[in-house]
């Protein structure tokens, strides 16, 4: 049976109905009822109702797919006409209704204050441009390096990671960061305080270090047919999966959550193949 439809609340007093929808009924009857109790009900009728101490109840209206929700709530609405329904259409809230002049009022003035704030004057703003103390080179070195904010590692730690030549992995759990940090420091995105101009490793050769942007001799440039299936597919690092067992997976109907126990992979994994995320290149081979 489905789980997504159409549901009512009403107040048992007086009969009165709020018309909703929803694609789960047990989450959306305890959405609104937490809510009641926390006084954070988005409608302030339904929230006056059960500060009164009457009685709601929430009923199940109509089972329908997901597809046909907004078709048959604006039906029931139109039809119903429920008391407790703030709004008459479930596309556009506001269509057909005005502000309150007390609303209005209040709008006007956050305008207007807004508008004469000093930071929005022109001779404010130019004056706040041109004493900005973090464009210069002192003002940026003051939130770079060991005075970022939740900054774990020193200035001494960041130059042994930049000259370093063991892997990532080891020097990651050394310092207690994630290999991503190690990467970005040698690649120059991170602590670029610390790293000269024109810098390549003693003892590395300058061919084999890595150089970002135009700085990289392949930069711009892409890998042939042939080195792409190279590394791709079974050959890519730490694939368990071979070409048969991806045609299966693409044509089968199974849920993702079978097949990920059947291949040994995870789930993410079987939702890529299917969507053509990954293994791409076979598009090409058929």
């Amino acid at each position: 049976m489905a789980n997504s439809g159409i549901y009512k609340i009403v107040d048992i007093s007086t009969g009165d109905f709020y018309i909703g929808s929803t694609k789960n009924f047990k989450l959306r009857k305890k959405k609104h009822f937490n809510d009641l109790k926390n006084q954070k009900h988005h409608n302030n009728k339904i929230q006056a109702i059960y500060n009164k101490e009457r009685v709601l109840s929430f009923e199940i209206y109509i089972i329908c797919s997901v597809e046909f929700l907004q078709m048959y709530e604006q039906r029931c609405i139109d039809i119903l006409k429920p008391k407790l329904n703030i709004s008459i259409d479930t596309i556009a809230f506001m269509r057909g209704k005005k502000h309150s002049p007390e609303t209005r009022k209040k709008m006007k003035e956050n305008a207007k204050r807004g508008e004469n704030s000093p930071s929005k004057r022109p001779e404010v703003r130019k004056k706040m441009s041109e004493s900005s103390w973090m464009k210069t080179p002192e003002g940026s070195l003051s939130v770079s390096g060991e005075n970022h904010a939740g900054v774990k590692l020193t200035k001494e730690q960041a130059i042994e990671i930049l000259y370093s030549l063991e892997p990532t992995s080891v020097l990651a759990r050394r310092y207690n960061i994630a290999q991503s940090v190690i990467s970005r420091i040698r690649s120059g995105e991170r602590w670029k305080c610390i790293r000269p101009k024109d810098f390549v490793p003693k003892g590395i050769p300058e061919k084999i270090w890595y150089r970002s942007g135009p700085d990289n001799k392949f930069y711009g440039k892409k890998h042939s047919v042939e080195s792409r299936l190279k590394i791709s597919g079974e050959n890519a690092h730490k694939s368990k999966l071979k070409l048969e067992d991806v045609l299966i997976i693409r044509e089968s109907k199974e849920p993702p959550k079978i097949l990920a126990k059947k291949f040994n992979v995870c789930e993410a994994s079987i939702r890529n193949i299917q969507k053509r995320k990954s293994w791409r290149f076979i598009d090409g081979l058929s």
